[in-house]
């Protein structure tokens, strides 16, 4: 009878693991070729992406866990026989009416905050811009001011206040 291609592959990593130099080796070069994209600049760490890359990545990594997770307490499960219930004792991991909505309630105050948080941070980060461009624009005024320039706006300026006593 002839093999499948997954039977195949099994047997072939068996065989190269079970020789403990072929394995070093097979390690090795599986290193070096980590090491090469690295340096050829086709795999980036973290703190070289972008902002933007980052929560991309960071998003990514987070959605590959928790399937990571659920493919283990599957196979977990299918392992374990299901356990007879006590009476008289609830299951463990049951909560209450009242947890739960508390819960509820904790998890959409914190996500309000955290709305809130990210609204004043942006109008905080919108003032310092403002900041800075009146800073700019003052700067470029005072340089562009002539000491005789001085002289007349105060003039203009005093018989502006004259007029409107």
């Amino acid at each position: 009878m002839a093999l499948t291609s997954t039977e195949k592959q099994r047997r072939y990593r068996q065989k190269r693991d079970q020789d403990v130099k072929k394995r070093e080796e097979y390690l090795r070069k599986g290193r070096q070729r980590w090491m090469q994209y690295k340096a050829s600049g086709k795999v980036k760490a973290i703190s070289e992406k972008s902002p933007r890359e980052q929560r991309q990545q960071r998003k990514a990594w987070r959605h590959s866990q928790r399937a990571s997770h659920a493919r283990k307490k599957d196979r977990q499960a299918q392992l374990t026989p299901p356990t007879s219930p006590v009476e008289g004792i609830p299951h463990p991991a049951m909560h209450s009416r009242q947890h739960i909505q508390g819960w509820k309630k904790v998890k959409k105050d914190r996500a309000a905050c955290y709305r809130a948080n990210q609204k004043l941070e942006i109008l905080v980060q919108q003032q310092k811009q403002m900041l800075e461009m009146y800073k700019k624009r003052y700067s470029r005024l005072k340089n562009k001011i002539t000491p005789l320039m001085l002289i007349v706006l105060e003039q203009r300026l005093e018989s502006y206040y004259d007029t409107n006593k």
